[in-house]
C-alpha cells in the first residue's frame, strides 16, 4: 500500500509540475481534501471522520510558488442547524488556515461549499432546503471574511440535478446577502450538471449569462477532466486535444459576456496521453487569458486530478 501511494504522490507531481510550466494564469493552486469528508457523520469526529489543512499542510505548496489554495469544506459541519450560528470551533480552524495564507504569504484562499448543490438532506431551493437559508449561510460567512480581500467565495462545488433556473436563483441570492454584509470579496460563480465545460452550452449558457453583482466582482467556474465522460473517474484520457476542445465554446460564451473564468478542477491519468492532454488544455488557456484567470489542482492522490 505504500508503494502504491508513493507511486501516485509521484504521478501527481508530476501533473502538478506540467500544469504550472503550462500554463502562467494569474492565480494557480491547489485544493486539498479534508473538511468535506464525512458528509454520513455530521458534525463528526476531527481527525476521525474529517480534517482541517493547517500549516503545516499548507506550507509545501506555498514553497512550490503557488498563490492560491481552494478550502472545501461542508456547509452543514461550519453551520451545524439551518439558518443558526456558525460553529466556532470549525471557524477556529478555518481563520488558522486562512490566515497563514493570506496574512503570512500573501496568498488568495477560496472558501468552497463542497456540497453539490445540497445542503442539510436536500437540493437548495427544490426541498425544505430553501434559498433564503443558503443565501444566510454565505451572509454570515461573508461577514467573518470580509475584511480580507484575499478571500475568495466560491458560491458552491459541482451544483447537479438541479433545475437551472432554480441554481441561478440560489446563486444570485447568496450574491445579493455578500454585499448585504458588506463584503466586496471576489465571487466564483458555478452552474449546474456539475459545471462541466464541455456541457456548459447544454444548460447553463442560456441561464447563467443573467447574473448581477452589485460589486461587479464575480467570475465563472468550470471544471474538466480529460477521461471518455469527463468525470474524472478513469485513468485514460481520450486524446490529446480532448481537454482544449472541451474550453472552446464556454471561452467564446464568456468572451462576449466580457467574463472571466477559473478552471476549478481537471485532471487525468499519470500517462503520457493525459501528460500531453493537460498540456494542451493549459496551453490554450495561456492563450486566452482575457477569459482564462487561472486554475487549482484537487490534490486526490486516489483520482489524481491536479
Amino acid at each position: 500500500e505504500r508503494a502504491k501511494m508513493m507511486n501516485r504522490i509521484r504521478a501527481l507531481l508530476f501533473l502538478c509540475y506540467v500544469a504550472m510550466v503550462a500554463c502562467t494564469c494569474d492565480l494557480t493552486g491547489v485544493n486539498l481534501s479534508g473538511a468535506e469528508f464525512g458528509s454520513g457523520d455530521i458534525p463528526g469526529a476531527i481527525f476521525h471522520n474529517y480534517v482541517w489543512d493547517g500549516p503545516k499542510d499548507a506550507q509545501y505548496f506555498v514553497n512550490k510558488g503557488m498563490n492560491y489554495y481552494r478550502v472545501p469544506f461542508l456547509w452543514e459541519r461550519l453551520q451545524t442547524v439551518a439558518g443558526g450560528a456558525l460553529e466556532e470551533k470549525e471557524l477556529k480552524f478555518m481563520f488558522t488556515l486562512v490566515n497563514f495564507l493570506t496574512e503570512q504569504n500573501n496568498m488568495y484562499v477560496m472558501l468552497d461549499p463542497h456540497n453539490y448543490g445540497r445542503g442539510f438532506g436536500g437540493k437548495i431551493g427544490q426541498s425544505s432546503t430553501s434559498i433564503t437559508l443558503y443565501a444566510d449561510f454565505w451572509y454570515k460567512l461573508a461577514l467573518e471574511f470580509k475584511n480580507n480581500s484575499k478571500v475568495i467565495f466560491g458560491l458552491m462545488n459541482e451544483p447537479n440535478g438541479q433545475d437551472v433556473h432554480i441554481w441561478r436563483n440560489a446563486a444570485q441570492r447568496a450574491i445579493y446577502a455578500i454585499r448585504f454584509a458588506g463584503a466586496s470579496n471576489l465571487i466564483t460563480v458555478p452552474g449546474v450538471d456539475w459545471t462541466g465545460a464541455h456541457s456548459w452550452m447544454e444548460q447553463n449558457a442560456a441561464v447563467m449569462n443573467v447574473i448581477d453583482d452589485p460589486a461587479d466582482n464575480y467570475i465563472y467556474e468550470v471544471h474538466q477532466y480529460l477521461d471518455i465522460d469527463s468525470s474524472g473517474t478513469h485513468n485514460t484520457c481520450v486524446s490529446a486535444d480532448v481537454g482544449w476542445k472541451a474550453l472552446v465554446n464556454f471561452t467564446a460564451w464568456a468572451r462576449k459576456l466580457g467574463k472571466k473564468a477559473i478552471l476549478g478542477e481537471f485532471g487525468g491519468g499519470p500517462d503520457p496521453l493525459c501528460g500531453a492532454a493537460l498540456t494542451n488544455m493549459l496551453g490554450y488557456m495561456d492563450n486566452n487569458t482575457d477569459v482564462w484567470m487561472g486554475w487549482w489542482m484537487a490534490t486526490s492522490l486516489n483520482s489524481m486530478s491536479p
